[in-house]
């Protein structure tokens, strides 16, 4: 059939936010019958089971305009395209994705309307149509659209049906839907004034990008239903609201806990209401056991059933007193992190699939709260539900990325009377959604308290909920800090003592490779009563295809952990032990408030120089908050040996956390051989060539440094040609640039003061010592000497004494101090003994042990999209770095562990590659060994605790450069 269509709203208007919309209510899925109920596995199978919903997802017809949309057209009026639904007009080419902050549309201040047919304000508009077939009229129909970002204005067959600007809504079709073939015409508008509720990164897709639904109830069906819990003493008292569409028909309920009964009713629906309690000594939900129930509503005309909905409860309460947050009557322990994904790595909006791996993921990792960025669908937060993970609401108002660009547009909209109408009706739109969901503990708005539309929407929502509602700042029922660092959260904690209790919306951002320092905000949170916990931030790297990476998650956007995301998993690991003094006894704690240490398995692995030398497995059930001691059998112990406890997971024998303990402390020795041929030695101009056992090694006077290392005919160093001041050793005072940190570090000039050979004989055999003092120049100031002996055997070995010294006082801080090796590109196969097997900070090490470990310079940079530091490893005693023919160098510590680093770029190459974005092509392998390297800081203020940081002082590297050959 051919309609004709007429655009109702083109102008958008705060006075006008929806027409003929349903009322906001909770998510459910009806069936016709309790069978069809319990075929669903989770909730993301319950709409494609039930046979009472239709998903219109799929290929819809498709017309886009950026400017000047068609105000009237018919159905064969338009040059249909395709489109899938749900998608983004990014994801489907229709329009280029943008990183966008602010509020990227002509805002006027003063109407804040916006006005569809202006060319120059590129309000893009889109068409969608949809044929549907209906067999039987008697029902009556919803349809029910999940998420639009832009406004929705609905027609069917040729009728306008009604508006929504939120993007949310459900619209009652029975009227106007017709026996057989059906055409749905959705016109969405990009920018509404409902667009400035969102100033963050709410701007990346466009279009229909939830799911639509077609419901097909009763006349008397299930509307809606709320459902309260309180706890007394051991009890929990649940008091039931049903809201059906119509009077007169009974309703039987039902509460089953693994498929038994435990609660059973049958009520006349009067005032299209039912209302009843249920009290008794349920199991309540935690994050570590998620027990729910499932209560099943049947409608019943004429005594049978023609309608069944099955609703998950559980049984819990939150509570605050003082400065306290109780959860079950346990003082609660947020451990969170912000959901900030909108697509995949194919560039597609984020599947049912995709999320539930997520959402195993960030379980695995040990968190049990999760904050969505964006707004998410009502399955999401029921799917955590089942999983055991609470969600936190934003409520659908983020103003504050705008308040970086224009803190007076943010406050014009936030603090605007013509706004309040607008910003509760969103809230209460969420709200409403999920408002009986248990894994919700509180609300939270990401705004200011201080504002009049935010106040005014608190105050609604305590009318209607017990839970607590946080704001930023002091406004709400608990202090809410957004990425206070750790001193300022010392400060939140001695403001809210007695007072409020704190939490964190974001903290700990992942700038870069790490949110490091995180064991003293755990620390923090532990010891702190006061501290509910919070929400580091982000999940994963904010990918976009083609655009890369806009903000560092925790984990890469292939969803591959960074070592931030170790260091957390660590942190909230399940158990936690100790070893007595006399190492005679271990005691195992188990750190989960609800639930036993049944299903753990627990390893105790002895370790010597990077070597298992017993295991053992130990019984231990423990209960929740418990602990247990245990007999500790050692034996003799020498060596570096250490006490490696495993926890797996019995079930699936997965390996959940690692502690290690020190039992004996001894770092391991290498005999190195003198050699037996005379060292021969040629000075040529300012080059001293001199020739061991195997090889030779050649310094350079002006340079200061070691400029070519060659063994058997083989060069291992990669000498730099062409290149002024600089040899294939170095001393190093820099490290490559960090996300973390700001730019502004000195720049010194080495000159050679000193370089003096002379022989020592050891055993009858004869070492060449170098000695070499170089000066670090800042202008015409004299910063700093290097004072390096170098200590050369026949055997090709190269003892490296090295200690740097201040000039002068009050000088900047330094990053790191050591020397660094550029070999052949060939020399990339690296093993060490040291903190592994990922890349580790003195800031970000719990996660790591010592061990012997392999890995090659072609992992450094595999997780990063973007270059900067990368791959350090601490505490290493020693490391080999070999070609294929397992030919290399071998550096081993004479005094203390170093820090090493491997590299396939030089430090210049990687601060040129953050800035452009290009990659280089491997100059060689850089090997740093260093005396010391601060820690990569908080990632808040940029800068690392004053314990990380080394300061001015004297630092001494002691190693020595063995050759090794297959």
């Amino acid at each position: 059939k051919r309609y004709k269509y007429t655009v109702k709203n083109r102008i958008f208007t705060l006075k006008k936010l929806s027409e003929n919309i349903l009322e906001e209510r909770s998510y459910f899925v009806p069936n016709s019958s309790m069978a069809v109920s319990k075929k669903a596995l989770d909730v993301y199978e319950e709409r494609r089971v039930s046979d009472r919903v239709f998903s219109l997802a799929g290929p819809w017809d498709f017309f886009y305009a950026k400017s000047n949309a068609p105000l009237e057209f018919n159905s064969d009026g338009l040059i249909w395209d395709k489109i899938n639904v749900p998608a983004s007009w990014e994801s489907e080419g229709k329009e280029k994705f943008a990183f966008v902050s602010g509020y990227p549309f002509k805002a006027n201040l003063k109407r804040f309307e916006i006005v569809s047919e202006r060319e120059d304000s590129f309000n893009s508009t889109g068409i969608y149509r949809k044929i549907i077939n209906i067999g039987d009229t008697s029902f009556d129909y919803v349809l029910s659209f999940m998420k639009v970002n832009g406004s929705i204005e609905l027609h069917v067959n040729g009728e306008y049906v009604g508006y929504s600007m939120i993007g949310k809504a459900e619209f009652d079709v029975s009227n106007h839907i017709v026996l057989g073939e059906n055409e749905i015409v959705v016109v969405v508008k990009k920018w509404t004034p409902a667009s400035f509720l969102d100033g963050g990164d709410g701007f990346l897709a466009t279009g229909i990008i939830g799911e639509v639904n077609l419901l097909k109830l009763r006349k008397g069906s299930l509307f809606d239903y709320e459902i309260v819990v309180d706890k007394q003493g051991a009890d929990y008292i649940a008091d039931v609201t049903l809201l059906f569409k119509e009077s007169g028909n009974k309703v039987k309920i039902e509460l089953e806990k693994d498929n038994v009964v435990v609660f059973n009713k049958i009520a006349d629906v009067v005032d299209n209401v039912v209302s009843f309690g249920i009290s008794g000594r349920f199991i309540g939900y935690s994050t570590e056991k998620p027990e729910l129930y499932d209560m099943y509503v049947k409608v019943l005309e004429n005594g049978a059933v023609t309608e069944c909905t099955k609703i998950k409860v559980g049984f819990s309460h939150l509570f605050i007193s003082s400065d306290v947050a109780y959860y079950n009557d346990i003082p609660i322990k947020l451990r969170g992190v912000t959901y900030n994904p909108t697509y995949n790595d194919a560039g597609t909006l984020l599947t049912a699939d995709d999320i539930k791996k997520d959402i195993a993921l960030i379980k695995e990792y040990g968190f049990n709260i999760i904050q969505p960025l964006h707004y998410v669908d009502a399955e999401f937060v029921r799917y955590c539900q089942e999983v055991g993970l609470f969600v936190l609401p934003r409520l659908g108002i983020n103003t504050k990325g705008c308040e970086k660009i224009n803190p007076k547009m943010r406050n014009a909209v936030v603090n605007c009377n013509k706004f309040e109408e607008l910003i509760k009706t969103v809230v209460s739109y969420e709200y409403s959604r999920d408002k009986s969901c248990v894994n919700i503990p509180f609300y939270q708005f990401v705004e200011d308290a201080k504002t009049h539309c935010i106040r005014s929407s608190m105050e609604m929502l305590k009318s209607w909920t017990d839970k607590p509602i946080l704001a930023y700042g002091n406004g709400g029922d608990a202090i809410s800090a957004c990425y206070p660092t750790v001193s300022g959260v010392l400060d939140l904690i001695n403001e809210a003592l007695d007072k409020k209790p704190v939490f964190f919306t974001k903290y700990a951002s992942a700038k870069g490779i790490g949110c490091a320092t995180m064991h003293e905000y755990e620390d923090l949170i532990v010891n702190t009563p006061c501290c509910m916990g919070g929400c580091v931030a982000h999940f994963v790297d904010d990918y976009v295809k083609d655009l890369g990476v806009k903000a560092m998650g925790i984990f890469t956007y292939d969803r591959k952990p960074y070592p931030s995301a170790e260091s957390i998993k660590y942190l909230y690991r399940p158990i936690r032990s100790e070893i007595n003094d006399d190492k005679t006894e271990i005691e195992i704690f188990n750190l989960n408030k609800f639930a036993s240490t049944d299903n753990y398995k627990i390893v105790l692995n002895v370790i010597t120089n990077g070597h298992t030398v017993t295991k053992s497995e130990i019984n231990a059930k423990i209960a929740p908050s418990d602990s247990r001691v245990y007999d500790l059998v050692l034996g003799h112990v020498e060596g570096d040996t250490y006490l490696n406890v495993e926890c797996y997971n019995k079930s699936t024998n997965r390996l959940l956390c690692v502690e290690q303990h020190v039992l004996n402390v001894e770092i391991p020795q290498l005999k190195c051989e003198i050699g037996e041929k005379e060292l021969e030695i040629r000075e040529f101009y300012d080059d001293v060539d001199i020739t061991f056992d195997c090889g030779h090694v050649r310094f350079n006077k002006k340079l200061g440094c070691i400029t070519r290392y060659s063994l058997l005919g083989k060069d291992i160093l990669k000498p730099i040609s062409n290149v002024k001041g600089e040899g294939s050793v170095k001393s190093n005072v820099y490290r490559p640039f960090i996300r973390n940190m700001s730019e502004n570090f000195p720049t010194y000039k080495n000159v050679v003061r000193d370089f003096v050979c002379d022989f020592d004989e050891v055993n009858g055999k004869k070492q060449l010592h170098v000695n070499v003092e170089t000066v670090l120049m800042m202008g015409k100031k004299e910063h700093y000497v290097i004072q390096d002996k170098y200590i050369v055997s026949a055997s090709g070995s190269i003892e490296v004494f090295s200690v740097i010294n201040p000039m002068r006082r009050g000088l900047p801080v330094m990053d790191c101090f050591g020397k660094q090796f550029r070999l052949h590109n060939a020399f990339g196969n690296v093993v060490y003994y040291g903190n592994g097997g990922g890349d580790n900070y003195i800031d970000m090490r719990e996660h790591t042990r010592i061990g012997i470990y392999e890995t090659s310079v072609d992992k450094t940079f595999a997780l990063l999209d973007t270059l900067q530091e990368d791959g350090n490893r601490t505490q290493v005693s020693y490391a080999m770095v070999k070609d294929g023919d397992d030919d290399g160098l071998m550096f081993i510590t004479n005094r203390e562990p170093f820090q090493l680093r491997v590299s396939p770029y030089s430090d210049k190459e990687i601060y040129n590659g953050f800035h452009t974005g290009v990659r280089p092509q491997q100059s060689g392998v850089y090997v740093d060994i260093n005396a010391f390297v601060s820690g990569i800081g908080t990632s808040n203020d940029g800068k690392p605790l004053p314990q990380y940081v080394y300061r001015s002082g004297e630092y001494i590297l002691h190693f020595t450069l063995i050759p090794i050959k297959g």
